[in-house]
């Protein structure tokens, strides 16, 4: 049988399963997961604990300290709980299979066991076959010849980024659309690809962005008969890939961030659905803000500082970048 979690847990089993599946669990609440006790007996959690944690709807802080609260990600709460833990196996896969062998290294800093590329050294890329125009949006798109991922920084401005949708970087996204399919760019996503790369088309392309006036603006920004390249929200892309990827960097026009700006798992999404290359557009103001942003500390006592960590995770993402000479001005 293969269903959803809200189906199964409204079914009553005369017999219980032996085993159930459950994909992508850590999106599952522990409080959904109890619906599922009549089930079976026993469960194999697959999913990405670097990730986006379930979505909540009503306000949780009356369980912020509870050990089993019912809104956290049911694998976590499995695994803290000393009686649970000790009947549980945990297996890391140890191979990323969907990105380039530089991604790998990005992404590495977003989990706490290590993971080989499955891709080798130029195996997948994105080359241009038209010359550049000089612009800053060409000069990105020829970094991702050598490099899988690179940033265009666009200038804030003197009276600071918009407050509202920042539609002027929208049209900057749709404008790296139009350049990536004007010049003719070639990816190749696999090992047979790497010896006869082919064109890039527009169903190639996803756009991301955490807000969805960003991506409606974007949506209305690009060239007509490109409606088939999806722009959404990353919650919207787990689980998704595409050769190549633009992400609105979520701190872009964000000069005091907050807890959900600070959030590791939406950057952690936005920065691994690519299988060749991925474009982050953002305000040049980012550096800046996170070298003089002070994180507060505003969890519940014994829950660990996860703005914190997302602030240090941001700034090793943008440090990654400008060590190797990849934001672009």
């Amino acid at each position: 049988m293969i269903g959803t979690v809200a189906k199964l847990g409204h079914y009553d089993f005369a017999n219980r399963y032996d085993i159930l599946l459950i994909d992508e669990s850590w999106q599952m609440t522990w409080a959904d997961f109890l619906t599922l006790r009549g089930v079976s007996s026993r469960f194999v959690f697959i999913g990405d604990p670097g990730q986006i944690p379930p979505t909540v709807t009503i306000t949780v802080d009356r369980w912020e300290v509870s050990p089993d609260a019912p809104h956290r990600a049911t694998p976590d709460v499995v695994l803290e709980n000393p009686d649970l833990a000790a009947e549980t196996t945990v297996l890391n896969l140890d191979v990323c299979r969907r990105l380039p062998f530089d991604s790998v290294a990005l992404v590495q800093t977003f989990y706490d066991f290590t993971f080989e590329p499955l891709a080798n050294v130029g195996e997948r890329f994105l080359r241009p076959k038209k010359p550049s125009n000089g612009s800053s949006i060409d000069k990105a798109i020829d970094e991702l010849s050598t490099s899988s991922t690179v940033i265009l920084s666009h200038p804030t401005g003197i009276d600071g980024a918009p407050i509202e949708t920042d539609r002027e970087l929208a049209q900057v996204a749709a404008n790296v659309v139009r350049r990536l399919l004007d010049r003719g760019c070639l990816i190749s996503t696999s090992p047979e690809e790497q010896e006869s790369p082919r064109k890039l088309t527009a169903e190639d392309i996803g756009i991301v962005s955490t807000h969805n006036q960003m991506n409606s603006a974007i949506q209305n920004e690009l060239p007509s008969g490109l409606s088939n390249i999806q722009v959404t929200t990353p919650e919207r892309w787990q689980g998704l890939e595409r050769p190549v990827m633009i992400a609105i960097h979520p701190l872009s026009g964000v000069m005091f961030p907050s807890s959900f700006d600070l959030e590791t798992g939406r950057l952690c999404v936005m920065a691994s659905r690519h299988k060749s290359a991925c474009i982050f557009i953002t305000r040049d103001h980012v550096g800046e803000t996170l070298d003089t942003h002070l994180p507060i500390a505003d969890q519940a006592l014994g829950r660990s500082d996860i703005v914190g960590r997302g602030h240090a995770q941001h700034t090793e993402f943008w440090r990654y970048h400008n060590d190797r000479n990849l934001i672009i001005r």
